[in-house]
C-alpha cells in the first residue's frame, strides 16, 4: 500500500506493507523487471542506492524497490533479536515482491544487504530470478574483516564507533535510543552466517559478486567466485569508496541482469 512520507524523494513511491505484525517501508519507481536493492548496515534504501545515484544505470529498464530493511529508515523497529534472522530479514524482501503482485524479482545487495539477499539463495531461490551479492563475505562476513581492527568480531557499538571515525562527517550516524535498540539486534544478526555460502554455489540461478578492490572481502570473494564458477566484478576502492563511487559498477551490473533478463 502507498503511505504519505513528506520526504520521499521526487519521482518516488513510498509504500509499505506489513509482515509478521512489523512495517517493511520501500520506495519504489519505473517498469520492466522487478529488482530489489537491500543496503547495507545503518543506512537505508534512499541513502544508499539513490544519494550516490547507483539507481540511474537501472533507469529505464526496471521496476525497482528500495526497502529500509527492518530496524532501519521507515520501517518497523522492533528490539526483539529474533526478529532479525537471515530467515526473517530475507522474508522481508520477498514481502515486498508480494506487495507489488509478482512471483519472482532480481535481488541485489550492498554489504549487510548481501548478506541479506544471500539469504534468499538459502531460504526463498523459487522468488529468484537472480542474485547480486556486493561488499559481502560469504564465507566468513564481518569476521573478516574484524582483525584489521583489533577485533575478533563485530558488533553494533564497534560499527557505530568505525563509521563514525571513518565516514565524511555528512555520513556519520546518530541515532535516538529507539533506533539503537532496534539496530543493535538488527547489525549484531549479521555475525550468522547460516550457510549462505553452501546455498550460493549450488543455486541454479543468475548470481554476481561484486567487491571493491581495496576491500578485505574482495580477494577471498574472488577465490570462492573462481571455485564455484559464479561471474565477479571488482570496482575501485575500498569497502565504503566502491558504493560512494558506484556508477561504473552500477553500469556493469545493470548491463549483466539486463543481458540475463533478455532486455
Amino acid at each position: 500500500m502507498n503511505i504519505e512520507n513528506t520526504n520521499t524523494p521526487e519521482g518516488w513511491k513510498s509504500c509499505t506493507t506489513n509482515r509478521r505484525g512489523q512495517d517493511i517501508h520501500y520506495l519504489v519507481r519505473g517498469e520492466g523487471p522487478l529488482i530489489v536493492m537491500a543496503h547495507g548496515g545503518l543506512g537505508d534504501g534512499a541513502m544508499n542506492f539513490i544519494a550516490p545515484e547507483f539507481v540511474k544505470a537501472f533507469e529505464g529498464h526496471f521496476t525497482i524497490a528500495l526497502p529500509d530493511s527492518l530496524g532501519h529508515g521507515l520501517s518497523g523497529k522492533p528490539s526483539d533479536p529474533a526478529l532479525y534472522t537471515l530467515k526473517e530479514r530475507a522474508a522481508d524482501l520477498v514481502a515486498v515482491v508480494d506487495d507489488l503482485g509478482k512471483s519472482e524479482a532480481w535481488y541485489m545487495g550492498y554489504s549487510m544487504g548481501g548478506w541479506t539477499v544471500a539469504g534468499i539463495a538459502k531460504y526463498f531461490p523459487e522468488r529468484c530470478a537472480g542474485l547480486v551479492v556486493g561488499g559481502w563475505d560469504v564465507e566468513e562476513g564481518m569476521y573478516r574483516s574484524a582483525p584489521n581492527f583489533g577485533l575478533t568480531e563485530i558488533r553494533f557499538e564497534d560499527l557505530v564507533r568505525l563509521a563514525r571515525e571513518e565516514a565524511p562527517p555528512e555520513l556519520a550516524p546518530e541515532f535516538t535510543p529507539e533506533q539503537e535498540a532496534a539496530l543493535r539486534p538488527a547489525i549484531n544478526a549479521i555475525n550468522d552466517l547460516d550457510g549462505q555460502a553452501e546455498a550460493l554455489a549450488v543455486i541454479k540461478k543468475p548470481v554476481l559478486f561484486w567487491v571493491g578492490y581495496d576491500d578485505p572481502y574482495h580477494d577471498p570473494m574472488l577465490e570462492f567466485a573462481r571455485r564455484n564458477g559464479i561471474p565477479f566484478f571488482s570496482s575501485e576502492g575500498d569497502h565504503l569508496e566502491a558504493m560512494l563511487h558506484c556508477a561504473g559498477a552500477a553500469a556493469a551490473i545493470s548491463g549483466y541482469i539486463r543481458q540475463r533478463s533478455a532486455l
